[in-house]
């Protein structure tokens, strides 16, 4: 009977070795296709980025926002759909959270957060470096034309993406997301 019982957990560990190894072949083929699809979002220039998590500089100020959930006094969860870069007919705009130190120019009924809508410099969105798509630009906020940002992003093949933010006016703040294509989202263009 012992070496019945041994056979059988021999039959069932090679079994569950086979399954590992089906397992990760299908996540392989799963992440080429999803590379490609990103590839093609990118190809078009027509995308959203839309990102779930701020790098603040850690300061005292940071304190406060160490209870939200999915928080850290490093990191802040922002995932709720608002915060984001979108790419579309060679123009750029961007509305995001800030969480910060404003280091001049304190305005009244401001929200303090990030945003822009400018054109954009002609980059080949094809041309990825290695792994990741890299771009610069700077552009100023929408509603207060003295405050200035130089914006860089990179891309990755899988869609995740690096956003870093430094300002003329504030302390510099990163985020991170994801991109989804355009058409993909609740009828935007």
């Amino acid at each position: 009977m012992r070496v019945s019982g041994l056979k059988y957990m021999i039959l069932f560990m090679a079994l569950m070795l086979c399954r590992a190894c089906h397992t990760t072949t299908s996540v392989t083929q799963a992440s080429r296709s999803s590379n490609a699809q990103v590839i093609t979002v990118l190809k078009k220039g027509e995308f959203k980025i839309v990102f779930d998590q701020a790098f603040p500089l850690n300061t005292s100020g940071q304190n406060a926002v160490k209870s939200k959930p999915g928080s850290t006094s490093s990191s802040i969860y922002i995932g709720d759909g608002t915060n984001y870069l979108k790419i579309n007919d060679k123009k750029v705009s961007g509305s995001l959270q800030y969480f910060g130190l404003r280091r001049s120019g304190y305005r009244s009924g401001r929200n303090g957060s990030i945003a822009f809508k400018d054109s954009l410099p002609d980059y080949d969105f094809q041309a990825f470096q290695g792994k990741k798509f890299h771009i610069d630009f700077k552009t100023v906020d929408r509603n207060h034309r003295d405050e200035h940002y130089q914006i860089s992003l990179d891309i990755y093949k899988n869609g995740r993406s690096n956003m870093t933010v430094s300002s003329s006016q504030r302390s510099s703040i990163s985020y991170r997301g994801q991109v989804e294509a355009l058409e993909n989202l609740s009828g935007e263009k």
